[in-house]
């Protein structure tokens, strides 16, 4: 039997022994229904005990009883030293707390007494009870309520005088108050400020809970109850205090090493206290106890490991406004607090902080943006906190100096085998380095003490540039190249571009067919945002072509070069093109013997982007999880590379309906944008819209419509109303909002979005197609099929020109005019474009919903003209996609 079981067994032994039998009984009979083990050695023990009970001692018991449930009362107006009991506040360990006032006259004080309990009279007991008030003399603490006075009573009861303290428990006062994340934090930290006290001063207080953590009115934190507290360096008698305390700790915040009976130092109030932060944060306990047998608890407590707070924390909407008035969410708590807390929750004392104050120190560097220990001292974590400290003018920078950084990377890998060039590019970029720090180190006056953003950070570079380094024009084109990159990271691409051309003007005054190539690859990226696929493709292929003649025989340079051509293919929908391409550029890398690093993972993120679009979801995980697993190797966490895979990786498990497995990375995604690129980076928006599909898909529309609708807000906040991505949050947002039932909401939506895409985007645009497509399909549940019929023609229309034979979404648009042709009642007309739809679509994207909904359309369309043979092949073909799809 271990510490703790023992423990548990004096404990209730201590607690029955007082009891008449029938009463004990009933009680054993509780303890039985969940405590079986328990239950029995109890019996046993009472057996032992008390073998023979006869009704004497029946009547004496219950005597006892009734006297000891009117003590209480009794003591109610009770002389106790220079004080009076005017009330009962609290039951404890070995005594009872009261109220009492001030009786002699000199003065009015409330103060609290506690007052040991008849039956807890003896040596062992009166020791313990002593070592409380010697404990609370010794802590003279704003933080710890102080002792006042002691002694002993008229009827010999030990007691205690005690300030008294007028407030609520810690974690009451925090739902009551609605206190902020911060503010939860700055109060747990002044709880560590007392604890820390005690322990300076030896003493370990062993049963930190928030009953025993009172604020006060004006917010001040009181510790409470020294009852079990033990020196660190405890005499003969503290000694024998401790084991018999042992009994009284509180499991759910009791240390393990607590638990096992082993030596407690003050690593186990780390530990109880990271308990209580984990509860002040998330409303709940890292794992609780009740109603588990002694063994059961051990287990949970000495081997289990908690869920991080994040995981643990009710998520926005699944709060009950009558029990919390203010939420903090998962998010809020993922990285460093969930760090900081599980490491205070280590099972081995010597993995948790090494003492109090290393635990409040941490949660300050948090509050200060500052790295925390807890997660190590990776510098690209360090650099992270840093960035966040100081705000956006060195995020500018830092763009600047990244954009810069790739520049002279992709220059230096394509003439790794010429050392002299390589040491000049060396030269290069000791000299970019210099200037950028210069620049930002004393940025323009008109900026001077404003906060400045990263865009007119960089807009001052780019001015200083315009006069500066005239006669270093290598170095001066490697700083337009870096800049051109990073107005295209911002979204403004015609800059970007004429940054890039005028980079390449210099790179062709000195015969630098590198830089030249740099250049075209810049320019050519600026017009893909644009969604000018034309002039992207024929600038990437100049590039490519001199690539070739630079290296005939191949490079890493074209290797990139192509992927970049790919990614345009895919933009223009045509993925199994662009997949044969990618396996291609993947097939040269392997022949030229390159590494399998970043590059050749992004040409395997590609790879799965096409699979993906193409419906081969399968293969696609497959892949991108290859990519991923080279990125992690090879890159930041935080590379927009691994990033951009991550997001797609997650798309497809969406599809593939392993939504467990795609929310954490979605929220992944989220923190480390907001934490690296702050929260309104542009691009947050991109994946708050993946996370909107995946709750849509998981029939959770409450929390789909919130992050559908923080999509469209931060778009519009970061980007503009009239943007292309506002719009297309518009049309999922406008889905979801069909879901509901909410069609002039629905509507609204649909129709904005479209009026957007139509101005900002080419006519043949194939997400037009797309978003005209859902319209019609929402216009026929609308009522509306006439309207729906010119929608599904138009997208037709678009998807017959600009997408190839034989893709899904041409075939959707197909079926959509099926789909209006059926909803007017002409079932004749509406056969052959449901039945192309059906067909191509069983093909293209087997199982999903689009393919069954159009087939489920033309099984009723068959059964309203009547052909039931050809009904019957269809509803075969519809338990095919639905087995594939999963659906009973």
């Amino acid at each position: 039997m271990s510490a703790y079981q023992w423990s548990t067994l004096k404990s209730r032994f201590l607690e029955l022994s007082d009891l008449p039998s029938d009463r004990q009984q009933a009680k054993l009979e509780a303890i039985a229904t969940t405590e079986p083990e328990l239950a029995d050695e109890l019996t046993a023990l009472l057996q032992t005990v008390t073998p023979n009970i006869d009704s004497i001692t029946h009547s004496v018991q219950s005597l006892v009883t009734e006297m000891t449930d009117s003590a209480l009362d009794n003591r109610i107006g009770m002389a106790v030293g220079n004080f009076r009991i005017t009330a009962h506040l609290a039951y404890g360990g070995m005594g009872d707390v009261f109220l009492a006032e001030r009786s002699d006259g000199t003065f009015e004080q409330q103060v609290a007494i506690k007052l040991m309990r008849t039956g807890f009279r003896s040596k062992e007991d009166l020791r313990r009870f002593d070592s409380e008030r010697r404990i609370l003399a010794r802590l003279d603490h704003p933080g710890i309520a102080r002792v006042l006075d002691g002694g002993s009573a008229a009827d010999g009861a030990a007691y205690l005088v005690m300030e008294y303290v007028d407030g609520l428990a810690i974690d009451a006062y925090c739902r009551e108050h609605a206190l902020s994340l911060r503010d939860r934090i700055a109060l747990f930290r002044e709880v560590c400020a007392a604890v820390g006290f005690a322990h300076s001063n030896l003493i370990v207080h062993r049963d930190i809970k928030p009953s025993n953590i009172l604020i006060t009115r004006d917010g001040q934190p009181k510790l409470l109850d020294f009852g079990i507290a033990k020196p660190i360096t405890p005499d003969d008698d503290s000694a024998d205090v401790t084991e018999l305390a042992a009994r009284a700790m509180t499991p759910d915040y009791a240390s393990p090493e607590q638990v096992l009976g082993q030596p407690v130092t003050t690593r186990s109030d780390v530990y109880s206290l990271g308990v209580l932060l984990y509860e002040l944060l998330t409303g709940r306990r890292p794992y609780s106890t009740a109603g588990m047998r002694a063994s059961e608890r051990e287990s949970v407590i000495c081997e289990t490991d908690p869920a991080r707070p994040s995981a643990k924390a009710p998520a926005p909407g699944d709060f009950d406004p009558n029990e919390h008035t203010f939420a903090i969410e998962p998010a809020a708590l993922r990285g460093d607090i969930d760090e900081i807390v599980m490491t205070a929750l280590r099972k081995q004392p010597g993995e948790r902080y090494q003492s109090v104050q290393a635990l409040s120190d941490d949660l300050a560097r948090y509050l200060n943006g500052q790295p925390v220990s807890a997660r190590g001292r990776h510098w690209s974590y360090v650099l992270r906190k840093f960035l966040r400290r100081n705000a956006l003018p060195m995020a500018g920078a830092v763009c600047v100096v990244v954009g810069a950084t790739v520049a002279l990377a992709y220059h230096t890998r394509a003439v790794a085998k010429e050392r002299d060039l390589a040491q000049t590019e060396a030269l290069k970029a000791k000299a970019v380095a210099s200037f950028l720090t210069d620049i930002f180190a004393a940025p323009a006056p008109e900026l001077a003490g404003a906060n400045a953003t990263a865009r007119q950070v960089v807009d001052a570079g780019a001015q200083r540039l315009r006069t500066e380094l005239k006669d270093q024009p290598a170095i001066r084109a490697q700083m337009l190249n870096a800049l051109g990159d990073v107005y295209g990271s911002l979204g403004d691409y015609q800059l970007s571009i004429s940054q890039h051309s005028s980079a390449k003007l210099l790179h062709e005054q000195s015969n630098d067919l590198p830089g030249i190539i740099r250049s075209l690859r810049g320019i050519a990226r600026a017009f893909t945002g644009l969604r000018n696929h034309e002039d992207a493709t024929n600038y990437l292929q100049e590039a490519i072509e001199l690539e070739r003649q630079r290296q005939p025989g191949g490079s890493a340079v074209l290797v990139d070069l192509i992927m970049n051509l790919a990614w345009i293919h895919l933009s223009d929908g045509d993925f199994r093109g662009t997949e044969q391409q990618i396996r291609q550029s993947l097939q040269l890398h392997e022949q030229l013997g390159l590494p399998r690093d970043d590059l050749y993972a992004k040409q395997l993120s590609a790879l799965g982007d096409a699979l993906q679009l193409a419906g081969d979801f399968t293969q696609s995980e497959i892949v991108l999880r290859d990519a991923l697993e080279i990125l992690d190797t090879h890159v930041s966490p935080t590379s927009s590379s691994r990033l951009d895979t991550l997001q797609v990786l997650g798309v497809v498990l969406v599809q593939l309906n392993k939504l467990d497995d795609a929310e954490p990375m979605f929220l992944e995604i989220l923190d480390v944008e907001a934490e690296v690129f702050g929260e309104n980076n542009p691009s947050l928006d991109n994946t708050m819209v993946q996370l909107g599909r995946l709750y849509r898909k998981r029939n959770e529309v409450d929390k789909a419509e919130l992050w559908l609708r923080r999509a469209v807000e931060h778009s519009t906040r970061t980007r503009g109303r009239k943007v292309f991505d506002t719009a297309y949050d518009l049309n999922e947002l406008s889905m979801l909002l069909h879901i509901k039932g909410d069609f002039a909401g629905a509507d609204a939506g649909f129709r904005e979005a479209l009026d957007i895409y139509t101005e900002v985007l080419d006519p043949k645009e194939p997400y037009i197609a797309a978003l005209a497509a859902a319209y019609s399909t929402f216009m026929i549940d609308y009522g509306k099929p006439t309207e729906a019929l010119a929608l599904a023609e138009q997208a037709e229309a678009i998807t017959s020109v600009s997408l190839p034979d034989g893709h899904w979404l041409h075939a959707n648009s197909v079926g959509a005019i099926g789909l209006a042709q059926q909803a007017l009642g002409n079932y004749q007309a509406a056969v052959a474009p449901l039945t192309m739809a059906f067909g191509q679509l069983s093909e293209s994207r087997p199982g999903n919903g689009s393919t069954i909904k159009s087939g489920e359309a033309l099984l009723e369309v068959y059964g309203e003209l009547g052909r039931d043979n050809d009904a019957n092949v269809v509803r075969e073909q519809i338990r095919i996609q639905k087995e594939i799809a999963g659906i009973p």
